[in-house]
């Protein structure tokens, strides 16, 4: 005890859980081993999984230790919780870092922008431009609105494309919930992040070369594929919108305004700054909803009722081994007996031959009671 034992599986150390160990010195201890996936199959079997209704599962099993069974279903709950928060963790995490990642790049467009209105402005000593022009109306309002939604867009689309570019044959998440207009693009993403959760988790007890695991990966590359050819269609058709509206604005300017030429300049930049700035407030606004999401994670199973077991043993049934017991008591001597004598066909005494000969007995000859007597009898004998 306590001295490093090697063996062919390896080393181990020998504890006794009880103080006084000197019965066991010198003794052989059997200790037995079993491999994690045997252990694993052999609970996959008594594990039993009801339905109780459409959103209540009843989950058993059968133990022989009371204690031990109700930490393996407990403990089975709290493993599959901790799985789908990990999940929703990792996938917002990976969605926080893209975001942040933006923030900090529409911040230094949105700065440089700024800071060319401010020269421009300083330059050609434009103070109110919108006494000046009269460029308030409410057609030219909307089509600045759609102007900014589909840039937007068309950057969020160009943004997810370049960084899923950049991540190659990357088996990763993708940033997801982004708020894409169209909901092909995000059931695609969702999809690709659920099987990477299952390829992560066959990746706990498997390699990369199971046939499993390279299914998961040529359609993790398929749908990373025609996500890309997605982003492909999706950007042509913000870019045709955002051609368009831009066509569409340049008509009612001409309709509607005579701008001078600084006015039309420091429209653009304005366009420019609403762009950025609409862009800017709605990732700041998607930052904060992924921190509270990270914050409030909720697991995927709700315990209504943690394990437990019945006070009385399921297995063995003492009624039923009583009687069994007493059946089989009775029965066993009885059958004996019958058979013995059904299967008998031997004679054993005078009776048994009188019985089989009508002819009279003349005499008996008795067996020796002992083996090694050969003569019928002792000279001196005196018994019949």
């Amino acid at each position: 005890f306590g001295e490093t034992i090697t063996s062919s599986i390896g080393k181990f150390i020998l504890i006794p859980n009880f103080e006084n160990n000197n019965h066991l010195i010198g003794k052989d201890i059997v200790i037995k081993f079993t491999p994690i996936q045997v252990l694993i199959n052999y609970y996959k079997q008594i594990l039993r999984i009801e339905s109780q209704s459409e959103l209540v599962l009843k989950l058993s099993l059968n133990n022989s230790v009371r204690k031990k069974g109700e930490d393996i279903l407990n403990t089975l709950v709290k493993k599959y919780n901790d799985e789908a928060i990990a999940f929703k963790d990792g996938m917002s995490k990976k969605t926080s870092d893209f975001v942040n990642n933006r923030l900090k790049i529409i911040e230094n467009e949105l700065t440089d922008v700024d800071d060319t209105a401010e020269r421009f402005k300083s330059s050609n000593r434009v103070t109110d431009i919108a006494s000046e022009t009269g460029l308030n109306l409410q057609n030219d309002s909307e089509n600045e609105r759609r102007l900014s939604e589909t840039s937007t867009q068309l950057q969020l689309v160009d943004a997810l494309s370049q960084h899923i570019t950049n991540e190659g044959d990357n088996k990763d998440f993708i940033p997801a919930n982004l708020g894409f207009a169209d909901n092909a693009l995000s059931e695609i993403t969702n999809k690709h992040n659920q099987l990477i959760i299952e390829r992560n988790r066959l990746l706990k007890s498997s390699t990369e070369k199971n046939p499993v695991v390279i299914n998961l990966d040529n359609q993790i590359d398929d749908l990373k594929q025609s996500l890309q050819q997605g982003l492909s269609g999706a950007k042509q058709s913000y870019q045709i919108s955002l051609d368009n509206l831009n066509k569409q604005n340049a008509i009612i300017s001409s309709k509607l305004y005579s701008s001078p030429g600084k006015a039309r300049k420091l429209r653009v930049i304005e366009r420019q700054q609403q762009t950025k700035e609409a862009l800017f407030l709605y990732l700041l606004e998607k930052r904060e909803e992924i921190t509270i999401s990270l914050g409030v994670t909720e697991p995927n199973a709700q315990v209504i009722d943690t394990a437990y077991s019945t006070s009385y043993p399921i297995a063995p049934n003492k009624k039923i081994v009583w009687i069994g017991a007493l059946f089989i008591g009775l029965l066993a001597p009885a059958l004996y007996i019958y058979l013995k004598y059904l299967l008998d066909t031997k004679i054993h005494n005078r009776e048994d031959l009188e019985k089989l000969l009508n002819i009279p007995i003349i005499a008996d000859i008795p067996t020796s009671e002992s083996k090694k007597q050969l003569s019928i009898a002792d000279k001196y004998g005196r018994s019949i």
